[in-house]
């Protein structure tokens, strides 16, 4: 697979990427891989059910979906790990100190560039397709109040950027990272946001506690040293980090 085969579909709006490029994948008989990319959109999605806002025509709000079958689906979370190093590579290009906030947000120090929304499409038990839904903050320098931490490129380099020049730089590193799997999984050990460090995390049964990010199960889960040394695993829908600002 490379850039070129890859087909791309811009147009001004729609709800949600993820959800058009699922529906130009049953209706269209569209082949992967293939992009669709848009200026805005009313529904976008985050993880854990939130949404996306951005700016129309400012950020990067794309989704591409690519074929993944010979992904084990055990080890699905290797996509993720593809395409949050991709982001983090690119991003690394114009500034610096750039992280993974598990499972796959990227940071820029204490601040949020980016969010990845993966949604994969399994026949039986395998793995068909991968819809990788991407937004990331490249010429927004407003953002709602209600956010706790946004940031974009444009605030970080004080210029403006060319959003499909970004587009094609993590497409292909993307393509890159399907290609080396160990690469992909000791990078993204590496950049784990706050990883060593002692951080404050909340679960459901437990609303404030300490802990230290000692690594990321192949399954996804999230591996933290507790206080009394105990080490525990978390699913993404199954703890929260207090960021930073937040504490």
């Amino acid at each position: 697979m490379t850039l070129n085969q890859v087909g791309i579909y811009k147009l001004d709006q729609t709800e949600s990427t993820n959800s058009l490029a699922k529906d130009f994948l049953r209706t269209q008989n569209l082949k992967a891989p293939f992009l669709v990319q848009a200026d805005a959109q009313t529904k976008g999605k985050g993880q854990m059910h939130k949404t996306w806002e951005s700016e129309s025509g400012l950020n990067l709000l794309c989704s591409l979906v690519v074929q993944t079958a010979q992904i084990p689906i055990e080890q699905q979370f290797t996509i993720s790990k593809i395409v949050a190093v991709a982001i983090q590579n690119v991003i690394s290009r114009y500034t610096d100190n750039v992280s993974i906030k598990w499972p796959n947000d990227i940071y820029v120090g204490e601040s949020k560039i980016s969010g990845v929304l993966i949604e994969n499409i399994i026949t039986g038990n395998h793995l068909e397709y991968s819809v990788i839904g991407i937004g990331l903050n490249v010429n927004q320098i407003e953002f709602s109040a209600l956010l706790p931490n946004p940031t974009s490129l444009k605030l970080l380099t004080h210029q403006n950027h060319n959003i499909d020049q970004i587009r094609d730089e993590i497409v292909s590193q993307i393509i890159a990272n399907f290609e080396n799997p160990l690469y992909v999984h000791d990078s993204f050990e590496k950049l784990l946001f706050q990883k060593g460090e002692l951080n404050w995390f909340k679960t459901s049964t437990n609303p404030k506690f300490l802990g230290v990010i000692v690594g990321v199960e192949p399954t996804g889960k999230l591996l933290i040293r507790v206080e009394d040394k105990k080490l525990l695993s978390f699913a993404n829908s199954e703890i929260e980090m207090f960021l930073p600002k937040t504490k």
